[in-house]
């Protein structure tokens, strides 16, 4: 970036207090979600919801007319004008398509320290998005928050989440026994995945691998669409 005499300066670090937006990886665009996005996340929701119920309590009872909708949106924005401890993203194509939702939760700025949560649209799982966008969130979180621990926390018989957190390098730390009750009321075990900045160093070569390897998909699909 340059100054205002046009002098090349070395751009600021975002504040700890501070979640940077948007994130960008190789086939994503990871931001706060603004009005016009309504449209676009309330079909989401109701085009999986039967997918989410399985272990998303949020959704037996949210986004269930778009007026749902627009007014979470709204609380989302008034939480980023705080940076308060819960933070949702939408996750999107270059090409504008929503292919899902993260979020920072249970943030505690003081050490600090994150909880991811995540969920895709029906139509765009099994392509590898949700690891490409937990990489990128937890990258932000130790360069640029300075976290000292992210935590991914899920269902035990949440598979397809597990799968993500091993995925991206996480750690099982353990799992509390009898620890919420399912979206079913059935009491439910909960797997506590865990990474710490050490552990994210050892990491990056991994990270980056995978990254050029989404990158290298987005060019051959180019290539063979063009």
């Amino acid at each position: 970036m340059t100054d205002e005499t046009g002098r090349q300066v070395k751009a600021p670090e975002a504040s700890p207090r501070r979640f940077p937006e948007p994130l960008r990886t190789p086939r994503l665009i990871i931001r706060r979600y603004t009005r016009a996005d309504a449209p676009a996340l309330f079909g989401a929701v109701n085009r999986s919801r039967t997918s989410l119920l399985e272990f998303m309590p949020w959704a037996r009872t949210s986004h269930l007319v778009i007026e749902d909708t627009e007014e979470w949106i709204g609380r989302e924005r008034a939480r980023w004008l705080v940076q308060d401890t819960e933070l949702g993203f939408g996750i999107f194509r270059p090409d504008g398509v929503f292919v899902g939702g993260i979020g920072a939760h249970a943030i505690d700025w003081s050490v600090p320290r994150f909880e991811l949560g995540y969920w895709l649209d029906d139509l765009s799982v099994r392509r590898g998005y949700m690891q490409e966008a937990v990489r990128a969130m937890t990258r932000a979180c130790f360069d640029r928050c300075h976290a000292s621990r992210v935590e991914i926390r899920c269902d035990a018989r949440n598979v397809r989440s597990a799968r993500v957190a091993e995925g991206c390098g996480f750690y099982l730390d353990g799992t509390l026994r009898g620890h919420a009750r399912g979206t079913d009321g059935s009491i439910r075990d909960t797997m506590v995945w865990g990474m710490t900045a050490t552990d994210a160093l050892k990491i990056r070569k991994a990270w980056d691998a995978a990254d050029e390897a989404d990158r290298k998909s987005t060019r051959l699909n180019s290539s063979h669409s063009s």
